[in-house]
């Protein structure tokens, strides 16, 4: 139980794993950037945990969404990676 989707969100904010997650969110966001040849980078779409300890394989417990213990799964909103980029690195808004 201590891997359901819940339980995780809180342990993950207690041990500030969202602005990490954000952090490195920007940073895939930015590489992209960088390297595309199109001019816009495909956009990073959320952003996603898995915690080994949680999942046994096929009889890994899942909740009535359908998400399995030990896998936290976030979809970021749009526009959210170009703003959090403005703002590190001292854009104005």
């Amino acid at each position: 139980d201590g891997y359901r989707r819940e339980r995780m969100r809180e342990e993950m904010e207690h041990h500030q794993y969202p602005l990490q997650a954000l952090i490195y969110g920007v940073a895939v966001h930015r590489y992209r950037r960088a390297r595309s040849t199109a001019g816009a980078a495909p956009a990073v779409a959320g952003l996603a945990y898995f915690f080994i300890r949680g999942m046994v394989g096929d009889s890994t417990p899942q909740d009535a969404g359908g998400y399995r213990n030990g896998v936290f799964v976030w979809e970021a909103p749009d526009g959210l990676w170009d703003m959090l980029s403005d703002v590190m690195s001292g854009v104005p808004a």
